[in-house]
């Protein structure tokens, strides 16, 4: 979660700067971050076994549930991050509008996930984490509103998306999440799906 965190406040400060190869490599440090990756999804797969066959282990269970969860949505934000700083890339080669909250935006979900992960390590209830995102959508927001292009509109929108998937991960509803994201408000059909429990 560090090593994604630091990427996002690398593409915040190329965005800020406008320096399109700066977000290239942001980008190519992401996309090698593979590994790391790989080995969570491992490490949560081989906790789910010990605890499956340790009586010992248990009592264990429902914290396990959580970091599944959690490896889960925060898979679902990294493949959504990555997309973004590509378009990211796009946006600075094509010479779009970067209004300063965009970049603000970018650097907000930065600090959440590393709140998030600092909470998870310490065991707190992730309140801060989730402060933190939502100032990031509230940045992608200002974004929209202060005129994007068609590379910056998909960054925003996606911006909305990671955001709602580290609520989720923190151990929010969809409802919830998409909720405090204020996702509906950018969505252009904002009624409730019936299946969204």
């Amino acid at each position: 979660m560090d090593l994604f965190a630091k990427e996002l406040t690398a593409t915040a400060k190329a965005l800020a700067a406008r320096d399109a190869g700066a977000a290239e490599a942001a980008l190519g440090r992401l996309e090698a971050a593979g590994a790391e990756r790989k080995k969570t999804t491992e490490i949560v797969a081989a906790a789910r076994e010990v605890t499956a066959l340790s009586p010992w282990r248990w009592r264990r269970r429902a914290q396990l549930r959580r970091y599944e969860n959690a490896a889960a949505h925060l898979e679902l934000a990294y493949t959504n991050s990555r997309n973004m700083v590509r378009r990211v890339v796009a946006l600075l080669e094509a010479g779009e509008p970067v209004p300063p909250a965009l970049p603000a935006a970018v650097e907000a979900f930065g600090q959440s996930l590393r709140l998030l992960h600092r909470d998870f390590l310490a065991g707190r209830p992730p309140d801060i984490a989730r402060t933190r995102a939502r100032d990031a959508a509230r940045e992608a927001g200002r974004a929209r509103a202060a005129g994007l292009g068609f590379s910056g509109t998909i960054v925003a929108s996606q911006l909305f998306i990671v955001v709602g998937e580290l609520l989720r991960a923190s151990g929010m509803t969809k409802i919830e999440a998409d909720r405090m994201a204020g996702v509906c408000e950018h969505r252009p059909d904002s009624r409730p799906d019936p299946n969204d429990r």
